[in-house]
């Protein structure tokens, strides 16, 4: 059975996180029976964010997580120096637990920019992609975007119906497969629950209540690192 990994900063984890894993390890339950949350421990694209130090961002997620069955955390990332490129840790995974057998999670938004990214429009050539869609995005823009990334893409006949929406399947001719699939979309973002935090505002039921009870015990850490001006 496969591995779905979950990539992003998880600064902090969210309940918008928690549901899409929740969604994607259901939709995909014949594929894939693990969710891996997998933190980046220096994220090239977000130089300018006021990040948590990686250790507390596990410990939030592990806490998320702690009552959640199949799910884990890979801290793979902070095992590693420099920037934390996806390219290198999906490689990585590949080559522990099989390309084929791992999909990699990430949001339309994301999906967009891939030529943008550290060697993005491979990542297809290193495991299966799970596209979710965010805001607006329909099926059309995902195929519109697969075109565009892989001309002549194929769309194999393998499709999967659930809760009353499909998962449509994409094949670029030279890579694994690319799924799309239409789980419901929470409006919530980790830049807008820093900024309800520094207003003192209150965060319940946007994060995790195991989480956010860490969050409060190591809120002068918490403080000084969301208030840190980087740029």
């Amino acid at each position: 059975m496969g591995r779905l990994v979950f990539g992003g900063s998880f600064n902090p984890v969210h309940i918008g996180h928690m549901r899409v894993a929740i969604e994607a390890l259901h939709f995909l339950a014949g594929l894939a029976d693990t969710l891996e949350f997998l933190p980046s421990a220096a994220p090239p694209h977000k130089p300018c964010v006021p990040m948590l130090p990686f250790a507390l961002r596990i410990r939030l997620i592990e806490a998320a997580i702690r009552s959640c069955k199949g799910m884990l955390c890979d801290p793979v990332e902070g095992n590693r120096p420099g920037l934390s490129y996806t390219w290198d840790t999906l490689r990585l995974l590949g080559q522990r637990h099989g390309a084929a057998n791992l999909y990699f999670l990430l949001g339309s938004q994301d999906f967009d920019l891939l030529p943008e990214w550290y060697r993005g429009m491979e990542l297809a050539g290193l495991c299966n992609l799970v596209i979710v869609p965010r805001g607006d995005y329909a099926r059309e823009d995902f195929l519109a975007s697969c075109q565009n990334f892989w001309p002549g893409a194929l769309e194999p006949d393998q499709k999967y119906e659930c809760m009353d929406a499909t998962v449509r399947v994409y094949k670029p001719r030279a890579g694994y497969k690319v799924y799309f699939l239409p789980v419901p979309f929470l409006e919530i973002s980790a830049t807008h629950i820093r900024k309800i935090w520094l207003c003192q505002g209150n965060l319940d039921y946007l994060v995790p209540a195991p989480a956010l009870e860490i969050l409060r015990r190591e809120r002068d850490i918490v403080d000084a690192c969301w208030r840190e001006k980087k740029c």
